[in-house]
């Protein structure tokens, strides 16, 4: 339940509102870590952050639907599986891109990543094991990097 309330309360912050709630406490899973005697997570607004610096210091081309871009969400959908399941970072996902009208084929192919990548961040136990299974993800070529 604590992580349909998360998601239900962090569908506005992934798409780039303010987090309207959710985050720590309750039973933890899914990376969340332990601090104080609480389970703490990263708003998913935090998340984003992290996989958008994440991108900028990758070196890869492409900011906007190239390499870059693939990494930047790879990293968000899989830090935010890691915290929260792969569910929620898959719904997440979807509910960004349906908030944020990009052209069907750019949408598709952002989609299509999420979902490909979302189990890295579920066999994650860091956010540097999450950028490492995201940088051979794209170095690998399975993500697509073109609409």
């Amino acid at each position: 339940m604590n992580n349909l309330n998360t998601l239900i309360n962090g569908f506005d912050a992934l798409s780039g509102a303010a987090f309207g709630g959710g985050g720590g406490g309750g039973g933890g899973g899914g990376g969340a870590v332990y601090r104080g005697g609480s389970y703490v997570r990263n708003t998913p607004n935090t998340i984003k952050n992290k996989a958008t610096l994440s991108a900028q210091k990758s070196g890869l081309p492409g900011a906007t639907n190239g390499k870059q871009d693939a990494y930047r969400h790879c990293v968000a959908t899989g830090e935010a599986s890691r915290q929260y399941g792969e569910t929620v970072a898959i719904l997440g996902g979807m509910y960004h891109e349906i908030t944020n009208p990009n052209p069907p084929s750019v949408r598709a192919m952002d989609l299509n990543n999420n979902a490909a990548v979302a189990h890295i961040g579920s066999k994650s136990n860091s956010f540097n094991e999450v950028e490492k299974g995201c940088m051979t993800a794209v170095s690998s070529g399975r993500l697509q990097t073109r609409p």
